[in-house]
């Protein structure tokens, strides 16, 4: 699964193979760079667990808090 926003691609899925072939290919075609596991996306935390992605806002709520 490819998700796009803006100018950012989050890529995820079952096949570490084919998200390692597609990520191949975008940087033979692109200038990209490959941020690591994601952790946050648009002020939403990320956190994986087995087979499974919690989502949360955490921070944003302490920040409305604070």
């Amino acid at each position: 699964m490819v998700l796009i926003y803006i100018d950012n691609l989050i890529i995820t899925g079952d096949n570490n193979a084919a998200i390692t072939n597609l990520k191949r290919v975008l940087y033979q075609k692109f200038i990209i760079k490959n941020l690591g596991v994601l952790k946050y996306l648009l002020g939403i935390e990320i956190a994986p667990s087995h087979k499974k992605l919690f989502f949360n806002q955490r921070k944003y709520m302490l920040d409305l808090l604070h």
